[in-house]
């Protein structure tokens, strides 16, 4: 029974850490949009990333995209980009419950990349078009150090065993 137990612990603490992830990624994401709406509007993360993306890519499959998506070219590519942010997000998450700092510092990168991408544009007016990307991965990386604080933290039952926080964490989730 108690095998059983540590079992269902591991694989709820592993999709709250992941969970954890895609709340720290997708907060980075808000507070980087709300910032660029602040500085300008082409340094959001999304665009940026989306811009530098187009500028790297190959005529040949630039137009296909085109032909395939028509109008709709630059919603899936930015959608692809969310979906990679996801999908790294959950992967920071999972890391971060075993290494908190270093899930936070590849918070930290992935908004440096986010940066760089905006700095590299062709109409890009200096640093401040960093700002949005920097300030949004800054709040992701606190919060996710929080977040999953809250899955490590030992805390005493009333039967006397030690376990995590269930009830921190999604209130801090939640919050």
């Amino acid at each position: 029974m108690t095998s059983v137990r540590i079992t269902r612990t591991a694989l709820t603490r592993g999709a709250l850490a992941a969970l954890s992830g895609l709340l720290a990624g997708f907060a980075a994401l808000t507070v980087a949009e709300l910032v660029s709406a602040a500085v300008r509007p082409e340094a959001s993360p999304v665009t940026a990333v989306g811009g530098a993306a187009v500028d790297r890519t190959p005529t040949g499959v630039k137009d296909w995209a085109v032909r395939t998506f028509g109008e709709s070219d630059k919603l899936v590519l930015q959608l692809g980009i969310v979906a990679t942010l996801a999908l790294f997000a959950v992967a920071v998450g999972l890391l971060a419950l075993r290494h908190r700092r270093t899930g936070s510092a590849a918070v930290l990168a992935f908004g440096a990349v986010g940066a760089a991408a905006a700095l590299s544009r062709p109409d890009s007016t200096g640093f401040t078009d960093a700002l949005p990307s920097l300030v949004g991965a800054v709040a992701g990386a606190v919060l996710l150090y929080a977040l999953v604080g809250r899955l490590t933290a030992p805390r005493a039952h009333p039967q006397g065993e030690e376990g995590w926080d269930r009830r921190g964490f999604l209130v801090a989730a939640a919050a």
